[in-house]
């Protein structure tokens, strides 16, 4: 009885190590999210950007939270309480809406 709580326990843990490791909200940006109208430098500030000022308050939200419409009306609500210039947040935008691309 007692390998058996042993056994479930390892197994538990290996899954939930697993699936922290495996799939990750936030993704790093490369060539094929870039497009003529966004560098990857400006993806990855953006990046920067939302760990640095949104993480200051709250959870980051993950990108597939939002559609583009969604994220350009919540970027709005936020940028006054995030303390972002209009650059910044169209940097955050780009990075948060250029997985789909």
């Amino acid at each position: 009885m007692n390998q058996i709580k042993i056994t479930s326990i390892v197994l538990a843990l290996t899954l939930f190590l697993a699936n922290c490791s495996s799939t990750s909200r936030f993704y790093t940006p490369a060539e094929i999210n870039t497009s003529a109208t966004v560098s990857l430098a400006d993806l990855n500030q953006g990046k920067a950007l939302l760990m640095e000022k949104c993480g200051d308050c709250h959870r980051i939200p993950a990108p597939r939270k939002h559609d583009a419409a969604g994220w350009v009306e919540t970027l709005k609500k936020m940028q006054v309480e995030a303390k972002i210039s209009d650059e910044q947040r169209e940097l955050i935008y780009k990075y948060l809406t250029s997985e789909r691309i």
